[in-house]
C-alpha cells in the first residue's frame, strides 16, 4: 500500500464493475492498559451487470487498519482502485454520520452517492421515541413506525420540522435536539426512497459483520488486551484471509 502511493497505484487487471458499494466503520478492542483502541475497517464490494441486465455481487474485500483516518482512507482507496473503481459506472458509499467516513469518501470516491446506514438512522429514531413517550409505553412504537415510514419515502425535512415541535424536557429534550441536529446535516444522505427505486443497497450490514467477524472474532475475547502493532499484524492476515489472497503473500518464518 506504501508503495503504491508513493509510486503510484499499480494497473488495474480487474473487469471494471458497474457498481461497487465501499463501506466504512470503525470497532473498538481493548489496548494493553484496558483503554479503546480503535480500528477502522473498509469493504468494497463490486457488482456486475448479467446477461439478462441485473446486477450480481461479486465477492467482498475487506481493510482494517489501527491508524487515523487519513492512513485508512489510503489503505481503502488502493484496495478500491484494485478492484476498478474508477472505471465504476456508479459508486455508492454507505457508512454511519462520523465525519471521517464521508471526508474520505469525499476525498476517494468523488461523485459517489453516499447513504446514511438506513438501520443506524432507524436505531436514533428508536432512541427519540423512548426518550419522548418512554421505554414501556405502547406509543413509542406506533410513533416510530410512522417516523420510520416517513423516513423510508426521503421526507427528512419534514419530520426534523416535526421534533422540532416536540414538547420535551430534560433528557428527552437533549436527545430531541441530537436527533433534530443530526438528520438536519445527514439529510442529503437520506433520501431513501429514491435509493430503493434505484435497486441501490441502504443497509450497511456487510461493514458492520465485518467489524464483527474480522477484527471482533478475533481481537475481542474474554480478557484480550492489545498492543497497536500486535493488534494491527493479527488484523493484517485476517484481511488477506477474508480477501482470499493468502497465497499471494508467502510467509516466512
Amino acid at each position: 500500500m506504501a508503495r503504491a502511493w508513493a509510486e503510484g497505484l499499480p494497473p488495474v487487471t480487474a473487469t471494471p464493475p458497474d457498481r461497487p458499494y465501499v463501506a466504512m466503520d470503525g470497532v473498538r478492542i481493548l489496548g494493553l492498559g484496558g483503554e479503546g483502541k480503535e480500528a477502522k475497517v473498509g469493504v468494497v464490494r463490486p457488482e456486475y451487470r448479467r446477461d439478462g441486465g441485473d446486477l450480481a455481487a461479486a465477492a467482498a474485500s475487506y481493510v482494517a487498519a489501527f491508524a487515523p483516518a487519513e492512513a485508512f482512507g489510503r489503505r481503502l482507496a488502493v484496495e478500491a482502485h484494485r478492484r476498478g473503481l474508477e472505471a465504476a459506472t456508479e459508486v455508492v458509499v454507505l457508512g454511519d454520520g462520523a465525519e471521517w467516513i464521508w471526508d474520505l469518501a469525499t476525498e476517494h470516491c468523488p461523485g459517489a452517492t453516499q447513504i446514511v446506514d438506513w438501520y443506524h438512522a432507524s436505531e436514533r429514531i428508536w432512541e427519540l421515541g423512548r426518550a419522548h413517550y418512554g421505554e414501556d409505553s405502547p406509543q413509542t412504537p406506533r410513533w416510530v413506525d410512522r417516523q420510520l415510514g416517513r423516513l423510508a419515502e426521503g421526507e427528512v425535512a419534514a419530520l426534523v420540522a416535526a421534533w422540532r415541535r416536540l414538547d420535551c424536557g430534560g433528557a428527552a429534550a437533549a436527545v430531541r435536539d441530537e436527533q433534530v441536529g443530526y438528520f438536519t446535516n445527514q439529510r442529503h444522505r437520506m433520501d431513501y426512497g429514491r435509493y430503493r427505486a434505484r435497486g441501490l443497497d441502504i443497509g450497511s450490514g456487510l461493514v458492520e459483520g465485518a467489524c464483527k467477524h474480522l477484527i471482533g472474532a478475533r481481537e475481542k475475547g474474554p480478557g484480550m488486551r492489545w498492543s497497536v502493532p500486535g493488534a494491527q499484524a493479527v488484523a493484517n492476515l485476517r484481511v488477506l484471509l477474508f480477501t482470499d489472497q493468502w497465497a499471494d503473500y508467502p510467509l516466512t518464518a
